[in-house]
C-alpha cells in the first residue's frame, strides 16, 4: 500500500498475498480489492477497511471436476474482471486456456449497506468458488464484459505457430549478419506466433457445464482423461522400472533431423542432418518407436527449460520470454539466474565462491528465491521441477548439467574467474558445474559442464561415463539422471574444441554421444529396468513443414521395442508433448 498524500509517495503497508501477484480489481464501493496470484493459482480478496487478506479463492477447477488434494499448480491467473452485480469474478487461466466463473461468496459479492443481520449471519458459511470454466486460445490474459454483463471479451497471448518451413536460423554462413536475411523470412517461431482476440456470449447453465467439461478433456484432468488401459500399463512399468534416465537437446525440429526417416510424417526436402550425420536418432526411431507428432511446448529456451523440468511456466516467464528474445531488455532469469545472479546459492560467501565477479552487496537478491520459478503442491515456493517431485518422494536423483551458472564459461581466458574445456575436468580437478538451484546443489556432478556450445558432448558423455561405471561397480544407480547433451544446438564455431566447429560437425557429437549413452545403458546391469527419455528443450532453430514445434522425442529402453509387449506401434500419431514426458516420468 503506497500514501499518496505527501510528496512522495511512501510505502504504508504491505499485504502479504499469494505467490507472483499481477492484476487486481476493486469492487464500486471499493471495499473489497482482488489479486490474481499468477503462481499460487489463487485469488486474494482483500478487505480494504481493515487491510487484510479474508479470502483465497482457488481458480482452477470447480472441486467436483478437480478436487486437486495434492495441490498441483499450473492454471496461471492473470487478468480479472467483476460482473455489473459484482455476483461473479471472471478469471483467465493462462496456464490452462480458460477463463475460470467464480461465484462470489455472499459476502463478497453484497454492498455491506445492503446487508441485513441474517444476511452476514449465512454470509459467514458462504465461500467463493469456481463454479464453470470457458475454453480460450493459448494464454488468455485480459478479461473484460460489456456495460450490461452479457458478453465477454478475451486477449489471448499466443497462437499456433503453424508450419515454417522457410526457417532457417543457424544454418546459413557464420559470417557476421549472415542471419539478416533469414530474419526477414519472418518466419522464426516468435514471429509466427501471434496475439488473439475473442468475444462471445456470457454462457450459462447447460452452456456452461458443456464448456466445463470441454476445459477439463482439454487439460487432462483426471475426472475427464481416466483409461483403464493407461493404469494396467502403469502399473506394470512401476513394477519393472527402475531407473529413468532423462536427456534434453537443443533447438532441432522433426524434419531437421528425421524428415528422411521412410516411416513417419517427414518431409526430406527439410532434413539438414539426414543420416550420415545423426545415424543414432535414426537408429533409435526405427529400433523403439518413431514419434512423429511430438511437440515442444516451449517457443524458446527461456520457455522451453521449464517446461521441459516443470511441466509448466509461470506467469512471469510466458511475459518476459519474448521481451527477451526480441531484444528489448531483460536478463536471461529462466535457469536459476535472476539478474545474473546465482540465486541458486543463499549467501554473497556461497556466491562467490561460485564466481568471484559476484557483487558483495547483501541485499543483492538475497536468498534463494527465483523470479521464475514454478511453485510445487501445496504451494511451497520455486519447488515445481521435476527434481523437487524425486526428491519429495524420496528418490535418489543426479544431475548432469541441468540449470547451472554458465557465466565464467564467457570469460576471457586470461580472466582469473574463467573456467576452461578441459576434457578430464574430475582427473585435473577442475569443477565445470555451478548449481543454479538448491535442490541441485547436493545432487550434481560439479566436473560436469553446463551449456557451452566450446565443450564437445563426447567429454560430458566420458564424465557421465565415469560415475555410471561406478554405480555399476556398487549396483546403485539412482533412480532419475538429468543428462544435457547441448551441442545440437551449434555455436562458439571460431572457439570449438576438437575440430567440432560446424553444425553438421557438431550435430554427430551429439548424435555419438547420444549413441554412446544408450549403448552402455544397454550392456549394463540396470539394461532390464531402466528407461531413457530424449527430446529437445525447443524446436526454435529451424524448419518442419507440420508446425514450428514439433520436435524428436524417444524412449528407449525394455517394454518400448516394437513387436513386444506393451508396445507402441511403429510410427506413433499420436501427439504428444514435453508434459506427458514428465507426466510418464513422475507416475512410474
Amino acid at each position: 500500500m503506497l500514501d499518496l498524500t505527501s510528496a512522495l509517495p511512501t510505502v504504508k503497508q504491505r499485504i502479504v498475498v499469494g505467490h507472483q501477484p499481477n492484476k487486481m480489481v476493486l469492487n464500486r464501493s471499493q471495499t473489497r480489492l482482488y489479486v490474481a496470484n499468477g503462481n499460487s493459482d489463487s485469488v486474494s480478496v482483500i478487505d480494504t477497511a481493515e487491510d487484510r487478506v479474508v479470502e483465497e479463492i482457488d481458480t482452477t477447477a470447480p472441486k467436483v471436476l478437480f478436487p486437486n488434494r495434492k495441490g498441483l499448480k499450473g492454471s496461471n491467473p492473470n487478468s480479472l474482471a467483476l460482473s455489473p452485480d459484482e455476483r461473479f469474478l471472471y478469471v483467465t487461466n493462462g496456464g490452462t486456456n480458460a477463463v475460470a466463473v467464480i461465484h462470489l461468496g455472499k459476502a463478497e459479492g453484497m454492498h455491506h449497506e445492503d446487508e441485513s443481520h441474517d444476511d452476514k449471519d449465512e454470509a459467514k458459511h458462504a465461500r467463493s468458488r469456481v463454479i464453470g470454466l470457458i475454453p480460450t486460445g493459448w494464454y488468455p490474459n485480459a478479461v473484460s464484459l460489456n456495460k450490461d454483463g452479457t458478453w465477454l471479451y478475451v486477449v489471448n497471448g499466443k497462437s499456433n505457430a503453424g508450419p515454417n518451413p522457410g526457417a532457417c536460423r543457424d544454418t546459413l554462413s557464420i559470417a557476421p549478419g549472415s542471419l539478416g536475411p533469414c530474419s526477414g523470412r519472418n518466419v522464426y517461431i516468435w514471429q509466427l506466433t501471434k496475439a488473439g482476440f475473442m468475444s462471445l456470449p456470457l454462457p450459462s447453465g447447460r452452456d456452461l457445464v458443456e464448456l466445463t467439461w470441454q476445459v477439463a478433456q482439454n487439460n487432462k484432468f483426471p475426472l475427464a482423461a481416466r483409461r483403464q488401459g493407461d493404469h494396467t500399463i502403469m502399473a506394470f512399468l512401476r513394477d519393472k522400472i527402475k531407473h529413468v534416465i532423462y536427456i534434453v537437446k537443443e533447438n532441432r525440429t522433426y524434419d531437421q533431423v528425421l524428415g528422411d526417416l521412410e516411416v513417419g510424417n517427414g518431409d526430406p526436402s527439410l532434413t539438414l542432418f539426414p543420416e550420415p550425420l545423426s545415424p543414432n536418432h535414426h537408429a533409435l526411431a526405427r529400433e523403439f518407436v518413431t514419434l512423429d507428432t511430438f511437440y515442444d511446448s516451449g517457443e524458446v529456451s527461456g520457455d522451453g527449460w521449464n517446461w521441459s523440468t516443470a511441466a509448466r511456466t509461470t506467469d512471469f516467464t510466458e511475459k518476459t520470454v519474448p521481451v527477451n528474445y526480441v531484444g528489448r531488455g531483460l536478463t536471461y532469469d529462466w535457469e536459476g539466474t535472476n539478474r545474473d545472479i546465482n540465486v541458486g546459492y543463499a549467501t554473497v560467501t556461497e556466491r562467490q565462491a561460485a564466481n568471484p565477479l559476484t557483487p558483495g552487496d547483501p541485499d543483492l537478491l538475497p536468498g534463494t528465491a527465483d523470479v521464475a520459478a514454478p511453485d510445487g503442491p501445496g504451494g511451497e515456493a520455486g519447488t515445481g521441477y521435476l527434481w523437487d517431485a524425486a526428491l519429495r518422494k524420496g528418490l535418489s536423483l543426479r544431475n548432469y548439467g541441468f540449470f547451472g551458472d554458465g557465466l565464467r564459461y564467457s570469460l576471457p581466458s586470461t580472466d582469473p574467474a574463467y573456467v576452461p574445456v578441459v576434457r578430464d575436468p574430475f582427473a585435473q580437478g577442475i569443477v565445470q558445474f555451478f548449481p543454479a538451484k538448491p535442490a541441485l546443489q547436493n545432487t550434481s556432478d560439479l566436473y560436469f559442464r553446463g551449456y557451452d556450445q566450446t565443450n564437445a558432448d563426447f567429454w560430458l558423455f566420458k564424465e557421465w561415463e565415469r560415475e555410471f561405471d561406478a554405480y555399476a561397480v556398487h549396483g546403485n544407480l539412482p533412480n532419475l539422471m538429468f543428462v544435457r547433451f547441448p551441442h545440437d544446438h551449434f555455436g562458439n564455431f571460431a572457439t570449438a574444441i576438437d575440430g567440432v566447429n560446424t553444425p553438421d560437425t557438431q550435430m554427430a557429437d551429439n548424435d555419438y554421444a547420444v549413441g554412446l549413452l544408450v549403448e552402455k545403458v544397454s550392456k549394463s546391469p540396470f539394461k532390464d529396468d531402466t528407461l531413457i527419455f530424449i527430446i529437445e528443450d525447443d524446436a526454435q532453430n529451424g524448419g518442419d513443414h507440420v508446425d514450428a514445434h514439433r520436435s524428436i522425442a524417444y524412449v528407449v529402453g525394455p517394454y518400448v521395442k516394437q513387436g513386444a509387449e506393451f508396445t507402441t506401434a511403429a510410427v506413433k500419431h499420436v501427439a504428444g508433448q514435453a508434459m506427458t514426458v514428465l507426466a510418464t516420468i513422475e507416475l512410474g
